[in-house]
């Protein structure tokens, strides 16, 4: 039985992009082989002594300075070089010269000042030159004492309207000075400046491409497959009605989901009634509120939050994978299988599938009431609650306001005052701290605070803190300390 054709969702074009800019990273063998022979144009100006490189001058003669052959006209044959040398042109325009001596450097035909050559950043000064084809140190003047100045001629006089041109020059090449040493290739897109093929393959696949969520979707945790399908859904590439029906298919556009408006992959993933129920039930868990974006690929663009913790922020990273995963899951049911799962089912599915890729990669033990805990748990670091604030909030501050929380703590703690302890201290200081005290609190009751010094930090007293639950605990028959013992410590 012949097998049927099967569907190319993305270009291959695409795929061949960098991840950066949408693709997968695959290689485009055409412009990773000139990348290859790159390296070979970089070697023949810096190798001058070589014998390999003797051999092609030989037959190919060089052009001045040494930079590489002349260009090769045969009208026959394909040999090697012939074809490295077609990919000079490229590759000249990503280096630059740096000037030692100046003796094989043209002036105005290399590139050796800024990032073009001066007979195109300067036509007209170019064509009056008395000599365009000199090399700079022909146009570099010595004086006594070691200095120098660039004395460069022209055929005639200046017009009144060429002035400005000539200071914009004059002041152009003022910064680069003739010096001793020869002069030497520099790859300018590499920050050493020494040539590398991967940043020579990517420069010649640059493009002008549409921000991509690289980070948002291979960054995740999510299982692989999964990430690959929100891939191909931020190209729009998933297999929707709509996109069936513009490669030929005839069919009725209508969302399998709400059965009410047509079916996009921006729908279906975002804006479906019954896709908005488990956004909610998201931002819910989370405890934020969020407005969804129109597209699956600024959705993921703007899906950051800081201050969430390790562990919350992996969670967080991989929620929107996850959800697409499981609402797809449920169209194609009700496509292939004819089958509907009820609202509530579908946000235990999406939970339950979230909770097992978080077991994945997280050290989580925990039930499904506890996860959803540790979705909805506040921020556990007060200085954190306290840089949210930015204004009006120093550390100072802080540390001030964290001494003086302990010592409310402990003193109803003593007093079993814990209904007023909500009450007695402020509300970003509580609620950053509510879990800890619980944690504590069998260790506080060891510590009797009548004074602190108001410079103590708070991990210095935390440290204090460990170390008196230590010496209880490990020798209980040892006396409670005093404040004075305690700061001692």
């Amino acid at each position: 039985m012949e097998e049927r054709r099967k569907i190319h969702l993305v270009r291959w074009a695409v795929i061949c992009k960098d991840k950066r800019h949408g693709g997968l990273g695959l290689r485009y063998l055409k412009d990773f082989n000139h990348a290859l022979l790159g390296k070979w144009l970089w070697r023949f100006p810096i190798e001058r002594e070589s014998f390999w490189r003797r051999v092609i001058v030989g037959k190919f003669g060089e052009v001045q300075g040494g930079w590489t052959t002349r260009e090769v006209r045969e009208s026959y044959g394909t040999g090697l070089w012939k074809d490295i040398r077609k990919g000079w042109e490229e590759f000249f325009l990503r280096t630059r010269i740096r000037i030692g001596n100046g003796t094989r450097t043209r002036f105005w035909w290399d590139i050796w000042v800024g990032d073009s050559k001066l007979k195109d950043l300067f036509p007209l000064l170019f064509r009056i030159a008395a000599n365009n084809s000199a090399v700079v140190a022909d146009l570099w003047g010595r004086q006594e004492g070691g200095g120098g100045g660039w004395e460069v001629h022209f055929r005639r006089p200046f017009q009144d309207w060429e002035l400005e041109e000539v200071n914009r020059f004059l002041g152009y090449i003022s910064a680069v000075k003739v010096q001793e040493g020869e002069d030497f290739l520099v790859w300018k897109i590499e920050r050493k400046g020494t040539f590398k093929i991967k940043s020579y393959y990517r420069s010649l696949k640059e493009d002008n491409s549409p921000l991509f969520p690289a980070k948002e979707v291979w960054g995740s945790y999510a299982p692989l497959r999964t990430r690959f399908f929100a891939w191909e859904a931020v190209w729009g590439k998933i297999s929707t009605v709509d996109m069936l029906m513009r490669r030929g298919w005839s069919m009725v556009n209508r969302c399998n989901l709400c059965k009410e408006n047509e079916e996009t992959a921006n729908h279906i993933l975002i804006h479906c009634g019954k896709t908005r129920d488990l956004w909610n039930l998201l931002f819910s868990l989370f405890g934020v509120v969020w407005v969804l974006s129109e597209s699956v690929r600024n959705l993921l663009l703007e899906w950051k939050m800081k201050g969430l913790g390790k562990k919350r922020s992996v969670v967080w990273k991989m929620a929107p994978i996850c959800l697409f995963w499981c609402i797809w899951g449920e169209q194609n049911r009700r496509i292939f299988q004819e089958e509907e799962m009820s609202d509530t089912s579908l946000r235990k599915l999406f939970l339950r599938s979230l909770l097992e890729w978080s077991q994945q990669f997280l050290d989580l033990d925990l039930d499904y009431l506890a996860f959803r805990n540790l979705l909805g748990d506040r921020l556990k670091s007060a200085y954190a609650v306290a840089k949210l604030r930015k204004i009006g909030y120093s550390r100072q501050k802080f540390y001030t306001e964290a001494v003086d929380l302990y010592k409310e703590i402990n003193s109803q703690i003593a007093t079993s005052a814990k209904a007023s302890l909500r009450k007695s201290v402020t509300e970003n200081m509580y609620s950053a701290l509510k879990n800890e005290i619980k944690q504590r609190e069998s260790k506080w009751h060891k510590v009797y605070w009548e004074m602190v010094e108001p410079v103590v930090k708070i991990r210095t007293l935390r440290a204090r803190m460990d170390l008196i639950f230590n010496l209880h605990y490990v020798n209980p028959f040892v006396a409670p300390m005093t404040v004075e013992e305690t700061l001692s410590i």
